[in-house]
């Protein structure tokens, strides 16, 4: 379903807070979508400009990496937005670790709640996931599109998580009062539009570095049916992960990482 809000209230909300270089015209709210990297890619294949972000409600068909779903309830916080690439920006390069660093802080900003950063998309909170990044492409003939999307898990559900997402949490034990919600859409979306004009990713990269979760820690890594433990030692400036297994340096591009002594 992809219905329009009708009462405009959480969208006035939002626009209040957002700083001057937002082009609103580009901003697409919604009470709920099957998921709004989805309802981003369908738009980018139409030919939407750069910038334009999709914003909704709730999602009844959320995923993460390797489509593993997304629980979306109504009060979390659900956006993707809509880049496109051109010779002179890294942005596909760095986008992960960039939406990362980006929402981590935002996070801080808005709740004062710090998020450490567990490879590759996840941000956690007390030991438990608040929130997935999902970066994708799609192509519209020779020109390629790229959609960041991401989920927030602002509050503790009435009915808690599903038991079959153990990990999961939230930033919020309960609702928060007045516009939080619409402050941290707000800040978000101010902090990908600077993302989508930026050249020198290094800042990013630093954040990301700082907030990981898993610097120096036992680890499992599985890619398809290769599976390699050893000792994270950091990331390199793209954001791939540094392992050293029996003394011997490997640069790991992408997988589901575990700590060693936790369950899978």
């Amino acid at each position: 379903m992809k219905e329009l809000i009708n009462e405009q209230t959480t969208e006035q909300k939002v626009k209040a807070y957002l700083g001057t270089n937002v082009d609103e015209e580009k901003l697409y709210f919604y009470q709920s979508v099957s998921s709004t990297n989805q309802t981003a890619k369908e738009m980018a294949l139409k030919g939407a400009p750069e910038g334009c972000f999709v914003i909704t409600d709730a999602q009844t068909g959320g995923r993460g990496r390797g489509n593993n779903r997304f629980y979306s309830p109504v009060g979390g916080i659900y956006l993707s937005a809509i880049y496109r690439e051109n010779g002179e920006s890294l942005l596909a390069d760095y986008l992960t670790v960039a939406g990362c660093a980006v929402t981590a802080q935002a996070i801080e900003k808005i709740t004062g709640v710090d998020c450490g950063i567990k490879w590759v998309n996840d941000l956690f909170a007390r030991e438990k996931k608040v929130c997935g990044i999902l970066a994708e492409s799609v192509f519209r003939g020779k020109t390629r599109y790229m959609i960041l999307g991401v989920g927030i898990n602002l509050f503790m559900p009435a009915d808690g998580f599903p038991k079959d997402l153990p990990r999961a949490g939230a930033v919020l034990d309960t609702p928060p009062d007045g516009d939080l919600r619409a402050r941290l859409i707000a800040e978000m979306i101010d902090g990908l539009t600077l993302l989508g004009r930026e050249k020198d990713f290094s800042v990013y990269v630093k954040t990301y570095r700082e907030r990981s979760m898993i610097i120096g820690k036992d680890v499992i890594v599985t890619d398809g049916d290769e599976r390699v433990r050893g000792i994270v030692r950091g990331f390199d400036d793209y954001g791939h992960l540094i392992l050293m297994k029996k003394g011997q340096r490997r640069v790991i591009r992408s997988g589901t990482l575990r700590l060693a002594d936790e369950k899978e």
